[in-house]
């Protein structure tokens, strides 16, 4: 899936809008995530479930982290899919075959 390939489009198109860069909530997502991995890490073997959702969650996290370090939130309306899409424009080509696998769930 193809989104769009700027920071501008996105804002023009209503995903994502300014806010105030928050350095102390960047921090908060970024130490939550990580013990979401951790989490996922320790029920992998016995609840992939739970390993996944864990996993997603860590993302999630991330990438509002990544929004927030550069001045944006995501629409809350498919706050989630704005998310993924507000990454892949940041983050590349390269890393958009990975991400995308996240929207066709």
């Amino acid at each position: 899936m193809i989104y769009k390939t700027t920071k501008e489009d996105l804002l023009r198109d209503g995903v994502i809008r300014k806010c105030e860069k928050d350095n102390k909530s960047v921090k908060r997502l970024m130490e939550r995530a990580k013990q979401d991995i951790i989490t996922a890490e320790r029920n992998l073997k016995d609840d992939p479930e739970c390993t996944f959702t864990f996993s997603y969650n860590a993302l999630m996290r991330c990438g509002l982290a990544l929004m927030s370090n550069d001045g944006f939130r995501p629409d809350i309306k498919d706050k989630h899919i704005n998310i993924i899409k507000y990454a892949t424009v940041v983050l590349g080509k390269e890393n958009k075959d990975i991400l995308s696998l996240y929207t066709i769930i």
